[in-house]
């Protein structure tokens, strides 16, 4: 059998075939392709090694990944680019690579401490009176973690500014462990002896070091109204302190749309004030339309104390159109009642003009168990006031009691036994012969104990 010769391919034929064998790779390269928009490499058997924990090394620059098992083989990671619309991923979650979990502790914001930061508030008015007090309130803060430990806080005020009745120009003053998250509030009050701008300064050390500063700078302006707040500074549970206000215009032109509010700790609640007052929680409001150069308003509000406070305080705030806000407290110490006597004092008509009349009732009552022996009350008379008649009852009924005046004060005779739960009351009727304030005192001793008990009570005439 004879060989026969192979023929020869044409261009044309080599070109179809090859065509035709690119055709048949890519189908079965596709066909081998899992359907993920993720890509791997690793083992050709699709089985990846399961990471152990505490086989974990540092990563580095040379070792961008972590290594697991004995073998060193290494796991490359995979980006995955964030898809940019709502569809969901085609990922297969049998492909995907659990990364290994560290086995070191993770620090949360939680775990991190910080040292005791201490942040200082101040509080005081832009303009003031010439005159008149004013207050620096300072509130510090500790946003730290931990306590702040030997804080002091100092302050240095300019020449024209001064404590009342004295000559420093520095004021320190140490202050007690403040917890993290606490804060501690002080006030300076300080007087202005001329007009203009004047500042004091602030700092906290913290164990001999500054670590806040801080200047407030006051105008203060000619004084164009003068302001007198009065009461009692301490009353016992259960009885009532009176508060006047005066508002006199020292200048030569007329004060417009004043407005005073008194304010007041919930410690004491209103039982009475001067007629034109507008009534809020916690507030007294008295509008006063113009104020003529030298005249003169008082106002009136009568608290009740119902509970025990060191500070039962209330502030009085003044605005106006002609005149700097004005700003001043003053607090009042309500006690328990001690001892076996409770003393009260209250008049029944205030702010009267000179030439009324009006009565102080002294109450006297035995809160013990037994009888009180030898109950004397002594009075003296406000210095703007003349004693017209005194008379006394015991539980409502007149008794047969002398007294004697003498250089401005009244002293009632003994009473021999005030039995228990019995009230003895004094009352003094006065006229008034003088404008302005005047107290009115009484003490009131026994034989049970050698420390009397004393109460005071302003008077206003107009």
């Amino acid at each position: 059998m004879s060989d026969k010769a192979a023929t020869p391919q044409t261009p044309r034929a080599r070109w179809f075939a090859s065509r035709i064998l690119f055709v048949v790779l890519c189908a079965g390269c596709a066909s081998m392709m899992p359907n993920s928009s993720h890509w791997r490499l690793g083992r050709s058997d699709g089985l990846l090694p399961e990471p152990k924990l505490g086989q974990t090394e540092p990563l580095g620059d040379d070792v961008p990944f972590p290594i697991t098992g004995k073998d060193e083989q290494k796991r490359e990671a995979f980006v995955q680019i964030p898809s940019t619309n709502d569809e969901p991923s085609d990922a297969d979650p049998e492909n995907e690579v659990t990364l290994p979990q560290l086995s070191q502790p993770m620090i949360t914001p939680g775990d991190i401490t910080v040292p005791a930061v201490l942040d200082l508030q101040i509080s005081a008015p832009s303009r003031k009176q010439v005159g008149s007090g004013i207050t620096y309130r300072l509130v510090i803060h500790n946003t730290g973690d931990e306590p702040a430990d030997g804080i002091v806080i100092e302050s240095e005020f300019d020449k024209a500014l001064v404590f009342p009745g004295r000559n420093e120009k520095r004021a320190r003053q140490k202050l007690a462990s403040i917890p993290s998250g606490s804060t501690r509030e002080l006030a300076l009050t300080l007087v202005c002896s001329q007009t203009g701008r004047q500042c004091c300064r602030f700092r906290i050390l913290r164990d001999g070091e500054e670590v806040v500063w801080k200047e407030v700078c006051v105008d203060f302006l000619e004084p164009m109204l003068d302001v007198d707040l009065v009461g009692p500074s301490s009353r016992t549970v259960g009885s009532s302190g009176e508060y006047v206000v005066t508002l006199k215009n020292t200048s030569d032109k007329a004060i417009t749309d004043l407005v005073a509010t008194l304010v007041h700790d919930r410690a004491l609640k209103m039982a009475a004030a001067s007629e034109g007052y507008t009534e809020k929680f916690g507030s007294l409001t008295w509008n006063i339309a113009e104020l003529a150069p030298g005249e003169s308003v008082p106002f009136q509000a009568e608290f009740l104390c119902e509970m025990t406070a060191e500070h039962a305080c209330m502030q009085l705030d003044i605005v106006g159109k002609e005149i700097p806000d004005y700003q001043h407290d003053l607090c009042l110490e309500v006690l328990p009642v001690r001892g076996v006597l409770d003393v009260r004092l209250t008049d029944t008509r205030d702010l009267i003009n000179k030439g009324d009349q009006t009565e102080f009732v002294v109450s006297v009552h035995n809160d013990g168990l037994q009888a009180v022996s030898n109950v004397k009350l002594r009075c003296i008379i406000p210095k703007n006031c003349r004693v017209v008649a005194a008379f006394a009852k015991q539980d409502d009924e007149a008794i047969d009691i002398a007294y004697s005046p003498n250089r401005g004060t009244i002293t009632f005779d003994a009473v021999n036994n005030l039995e228990p739960d019995a009230t003895l009351s004094y009352h003094v009727q006065v006229t008034a012969v003088k404008s302005g304030n005047g107290w009115f005192q009484a003490d009131v001793t026994h034989n049970d104990t050698k420390r009397g008990v004393s109460v005071r009570e302003v008077l206003t005439v107009k």
